[in-house]
């Protein structure tokens, strides 16, 4: 069957089940029972509800933890968008973050048929919010020799390496009075406000650099007192080269009397991997082999690649999609993008099948 209209046809499975983060439950039942017409060995949902789609190699000697695994995710931010097919194109909520990834993959791995390793295909839940999907693979064991996320890279840029992510919120006590004499009291809003300006600062509009967005402000009652409490959300991302203590540090250190920072999230450090590891370079060498010009690149975001980077041999990023269409109302993606993915992830799939033991593995 031709690579694209396998996915395409996926991907338009996935489309017409809505699934925002904690709400996979109908789509991910609809994709492992289709993954048994595809001939999967196993389909089944771990406990956190994330499916799991798996080929075994016809030979013995091999363990679970010498996987190949293709992870994307199956959850979308919130909001409906109808999925449309125009020629040569498929629209809705999650065509490019992260389901045509995840349509791409299975379509890949039903394609082939595994020699020396298992071959796995996790659609993991939650990975727009809390990523318990991911969390709860490495709570549990789960291993892989390689393993490819699967994550919109706009067709032919890997994804080496993704800056942490860390969500903080500032507290800030000020002195109430009377709102005819503001002068004579601090304002937990003019706090806020100094907190708003302190994150900016420390924000770069470089990848290299540290971003840290207010995505909440929260003052005062509205009545004729000057503001008592305030609180400040902040999204913060971490660069390679940096750690989540460098940053929330470096805020600490710029707040205004009367305000403290916390960590309101299970924070993410940032994760890179050498260029010439064995999943990223398996990603490019498939890509030179289709025509295509690969480039290695550090994304601004966060994935579930920063936290499975911990429990896989060599790990890497890639899938269609252009990544600046994510979360939009206008995601989409061609039929093009998707043969070209599905044709990647099966040539490094290939290419990560080497023997137990092997050195491509190590």
């Amino acid at each position: 069957m031709y690579a694209g209209s396998l996915a395409a046809r996926l991907l338009r499975l996935l489309l017409s089940h809505y699934s925002p983060t904690g709400l996979e439950r109908e789509a991910a039942a609809a994709l492992v029972e289709e993954a048994w017409r595809l001939g999967f060995d196993e389909a089944f949902l771990d406990p956190e509800g994330s499916p799991h789609l798996v080929k075994y190699p016809r030979r013995e000697g091999y363990r679970d933890e010498d996987r190949v695994a293709l992870v994307s995710h199956i959850d979308t931010v919130p909001g409906w968008v109808e999925p449309v097919s125009p020629p040569g194109v498929l629209r809705g909520r999650g065509a490019v973050d992260a389901k045509a990834p995840l349509a791409s993959m299975v379509a890949a791995a039903s394609l082939y048929e595994p020699v020396n390793r298992p071959l796995e295909v996790v659609a993991a839940v939650g990975e727009e919010g809390p990523s318990n999907g991911a969390w709860w693979l490495v709570e549990n064991g789960w291993r892989a020799s390689a393993t490819i996320i699967g994550e919109p890279t706009n067709d032919t840029k890997v994804a080496v390496g993704y800056r942490g992510g860390c969500r903080i919120v500032v507290e800030c006590l000020g002195e109430p009075g009377h709102s005819s004499s503001p002068h004579l009291y601090l304002s937990a809003c003019s706090q806020a406000v100094a907190v708003y300006h302190a994150a900016e600062e420390l924000s770069s509009e470089k990848v290299t650099g540290p971003s840290l967005a207010v995505t909440g402000m929260r003052c005062g009652s509205g009545g004729n007192v000057v503001a008592e409490e305030a609180v400040v959300v902040i999204d913060a991302r971490i660069p390679p080269g940096m750690t989540v203590d460098d940053v929330f540090g470096a805020l600490v250190e710029r707040l205004p009397p009367g305000c403290a920072a916390r960590r309101a999230s299970r924070c993410l450090p940032p994760v890179r991997v050498p260029v010439n590891a064995p999943a990223p370079r398996a990603v490019m060498r498939a890509l030179l082999a289709l025509g295509a010009r690969p480039r290695p690149v550090i994304k601004a975001g966060t994935s579930d690649m920063n936290i499975l980077h911990a429990v896989s041999g060599s790990i890497a990023a890639y899938g269609p999609g252009r990544s600046e269409l994510s979360h939009t109302r206008y995601e989409e993606v061609t039929l093009e993008e998707l043969d070209l993915a599905t044709r990647v992830y099966l040539e490094a799939v290939r290419q990560l099948d080497t023997p137990v033991g092997g050195a491509e593995a190590r």
